[in-house]
């Protein structure tokens, strides 16, 4: 290096150029475009959180109709079973029935049956006609086939009361919850994309920074080269690019947040209805259903009944003398007609 280069650099700087130096370094804070400080109004966090309270009341409500579901389904096994085994079930007859039904005359049946017929006949010289017999469909084959009738009833309406439940209330609220869902993904798809508007909004502001800075230090040194990096020309370019995707991105998500809340209000309102109608419906079919219950059991009245048939005993028998005025019938107390008979035996 020669002398005078070395001379030109120990030199000091001139106080002009000094000072633009410290004017670059030490600019004031640099105000951001009036555009940037806009802002609009929107309801989207609210219309978020009251969907999910909507998503909250939807699945009470579909957790509520699933249990009656499974307990109608339940129910209507019980019955569908309690059917099926009062149909198989055989009632033992007597001995004195079976004996009916014999054909041969080797079998101990018959024979039994013929000293029967025998014993029963000393009693025509009586006058009394012994009657072994039971009365054919009987007080216990009438509640079997009651009870069996009453069970497949009960099962029908059980399968109907599920068929609704699954059909139509669970349908439906599965139905809308998945809609609720969707709006959600919707509303949280928009929230996200304005996030990211904030972000670019915040680089606009620092590309803008960046080209005011670039502009000022390109004006005090108009004899050099800029870099790349800090280019006026490139700087403009940028800045530009991106305040035009964030105007268009704004615009788009001020547009959406409007359509957004008229869609929300709109299946808001059709979603009140639903579950208004949904629970009238539900009531309506239930007391309906109430009522033919009811209906089943109270059709027939229970055939048994200990003081009814003691006194239908007492009153059709006549191998039963009528009690005494004013003195109850009591059943150790209780004489057949030609019980003093010397052929008659006490029973043990």
């Amino acid at each position: 290096m020669s002398k005078r280069s070395s001379d030109e650099n120990k030199r000091p700087k001139s106080p002009r150029k000094k000072a633009q130096s410290n004017s670059v370094k030490n600019s004031p804070l640099i105000e951001s475009p009036a555009i940037f400080t806009e802002n609009f109004q929107h309801v989207i966090p609210f219309l978020i959180t009251r969907f999910k309270q909507w998503d909250i009341l939807l699945s009470t409500l579909i957790r509520y109709f699933a249990h009656k579901r499974d307990t109608a389904n339940t129910l209507s096994i019980i019955y569908q079973s309690a059917g099926t085994s009062l149909s198989r079930m055989m009632v033992k007859p007597s001995v004195i029935n079976a004996m009916n039904a014999a054909h041969t005359k080797e079998s101990s049946l018959a024979k039994a049956k013929v000293k029967l017929d025998n014993f029963a006949d000393s009693f025509h010289r009586m006058g009394r006609k012994w009657e072994f017999d039971y009365v054919p469909n009987g007080g216990v084959e009438k509640n079997i086939g009651r009870l069996k009738d009453e069970a497949e009833q009960r099962a029908l309406l059980e399968i109907g009361h599920r068929d609704f439940i699954v059909n139509h209330a669970l349908t439906k609220l599965e139905t809308h919850r998945e809609d609720i869902k969707k709006r959600c993904r919707e509303l949280w798809d928009w929230k996200t994309e304005f996030e990211e508007a904030e972000e670019l909004r915040q680089s606009c502001i620092s590309a803008w920074s960046q080209l005011i800075e670039a502009t000022t230090m390109a004006k005090v040194t108009r004899d050099m080269t800029p870099l790349p990096q800090h280019d006026p020309a490139l700087k403009f370019l940028q800045y530009r690019s991106l305040r035009e995707t964030w105007i268009d991105k704004s615009n788009n998500l001020q547009f959406s947040a409007l359509l957004h809340q008229e869609t929300s209000k709109t299946m808001e309102t059709e979603l009140v209805e639903c579950i208004q109608s949904l629970v009238k419906e539900y009531l309506t079919t239930t007391i309906a259903r109430n009522l033919k219950i009811k209906e089943i059991f109270s059709e027939h009245p229970t055939p048994i009944d200990g003081k009814e048939e003691w006194t239908y005993f007492t009153s059709h028998h006549n191998v039963v003398p009528p009690a005494p005025l004013g003195r109850p019938l009591v059943p150790r107390q209780l004489r057949f007609l030609n019980d003093d008979h010397w052929l008659t035996n006490p029973l043990p």
